[in-house]
């Protein structure tokens, strides 16, 4: 099955931001990275519209980077369909500097020992990369933190300092050992954005242990930021309520960050 969807249909499910950070080099200005998480996957991925329309969306927008930040699957059973998702969108998309993920804590051993065979992604199991003039780290399912920027490239930026630092985490609440650990821009998921919402800002669960009022959207801990995906799929109920599945686009650029730099502050939701 293939649907052919409109430009509008695409931008249901498109969400584009840009995101200023301070310590972004004028030479990453612009840099694009499409966001991709919580597939959830529960049967075949061809019934489930969303993932149809995610993957159009994948092949129709030239990016720097595609970052996925876990939970493919929901249950077990499903590797197979898995890993032909996967693989669909390594095959649909040519970002410039590649494709990077990390796993959830819904995803299973043997899956995340199969997708280690998939070509063309390149999974940061609590590592950290040098790419295209920065770095990426990566915590995966178990999430270390403290390994994964342990392992950086012992290489400074040619201004003598560190390089500019992207991270992608599972739970959002890595935000905290991230600002810590001069990571400058975190990709999360986890939440799916509450999933069922009473309002665009409020959450009544949102399975971690940021404030439901920070359930999805840009948040900041000190120099750090945090974009939050509200996913795509769902968990536990098989629906959403006020909280629309997302595929985030961010364009990085130069500029100061709002809020005062303590506690953990939402600076903007979505």
């Amino acid at each position: 099955m293939h649907l052919c969807l409109t430009e509008f249909q695409m931008r249901t499910l498109l969400e584009e931001f840009e995101i200023a950070h301070p310590a972004l080099p004028s030479d990453l200005q612009g840099l694009s990275i499409l966001h991709l998480s919580d597939f959830h996957l529960r049967g075949p991925w061809r019934r489930f519209g969303v993932l149809v329309e995610m993957l159009e969306v994948v092949s129709r927008r030239a990016v720097d980077l595609v970052c996925l930040t876990g939970d493919t699957v929901e249950q077990l059973g499903v590797e197979d369909e898995a890993m032909d998702l996967l693989t669909q969108i390594t095959r649909q998309s040519c970002p410039r500097l590649g494709v990077f993920g990390i796993h959830g804590n819904h995803d299973p051993p043997a899956l995340i020992a199969r997708a280690s065979t998939i070509p063309g992604i390149r999974w940061l199991l609590n590592e950290t990369v040098a790419v295209g003039g920065f770095e990426i780290t990566g915590m995966s399912e178990p999430e270390d933190p403290l390994s994964a920027v342990l392992g950086a490239p012992a290489k400074a930026s040619e201004g003598g300092g560190r390089p500019f630092r992207l991270g992608l985490a599972h739970e959002p609440t890595n935000i905290v050992p991230a600002a810590a650990m001069g990571i400058d821009v975190l990709l999360a998921g986890h939440t799916h954005g509450g999933q069922m919402r009473l309002s665009a800002r409020f959450a009544p669960h949102t399975s971690c242990d940021l404030k439901p009022t920070a359930a999805s959207g840009l948040i900041r801990c000190g120099p750090s930021v945090c974009c939050i995906s509200r996913g795509l799929g769902q968990t536990v109920w098989p629906w959403r309520f006020r909280c629309p599945p997302q595929v985030g686009l961010y364009r990085l650029g130069w500029g100061e960050l709002s809020g005062t730099g303590v506690g953990i502050e939402r600076l903007r939701a979505w």
